[in-house]
């Protein structure tokens, strides 16, 4: 079936879903918040994206209710303290973007994205703890990012899962897109 909305805003909404995932991970990196405001813009987005498809009238309500079981499996996550509560919203927010038959493999690309990113902060913190000094040159802004991250890494802060997030989300986008 064809969607109804044109092919140009369809690409201008998918734009703008991608860009709040960059401010979003942008946000979580800096200060280790998710904006509530940026994930409301961000399901919004999705439910766009399904209201504007061809497809049955049931359907985006189907994307709504399993974007709320996503969120309730994710938010006991979160209450137990296994997971950051934004990063339980912004989960449920791009699922509203796929189809709910999408929604396991768009969690898996989340998975295993945050599995890598993981893997990096646990090298980070192994080689902070051993090497002291883990960057010793530069003053800009990225060598600032770099020592702060450090810092974090050493006290073992959580990391950023909005990159993750982001990052398995547009990378699963873009991977549907590109046959």
């Amino acid at each position: 079936m064809y969607p109804i909305i044109p092919p140009l805003l369809a690409v201008f909404v998918w734009s703008l879903g991608g860009a709040a995932l960059v401010v979003l991970a942008m946000s979580d990196l800096r200060c280790r918040l998710v904006p509530n405001g940026w994930v409301a813009l961000l399901a919004a987005d999705g439910l766009t994206l399904r209201l504007g498809a061809r497809v049955e009238w049931g359907a985006p309500l189907l994307s709504i209710v399993t974007g709320l079981g996503v969120l309730l499996v994710l938010g006991q996550f979160a209450r137990h303290g296994l997971s950051g509560g934004g990063d339980a919203k912004l989960i449920a927010a791009v699922t509203l973007a796929v189809p709910p038959i999408q929604v396991p493999a768009l969690l898996l690309a989340i998975m295993l994205a945050g599995g890598l990113i993981a893997g990096i902060y646990a090298c980070a913190r192994c080689m902070a703890r051993h090497d002291g000094v883990l960057l010793d040159a530069g003053r800009g802004a990225f060598h600032q990012f770099l020592q702060r991250e450090r810092r974090r890494t050493v006290c073992a802060v959580p990391m950023p899962y909005a990159v993750a997030v982001a990052a398995g989300t547009l990378g699963f986008l873009v991977h549907g897109l590109i046959p």
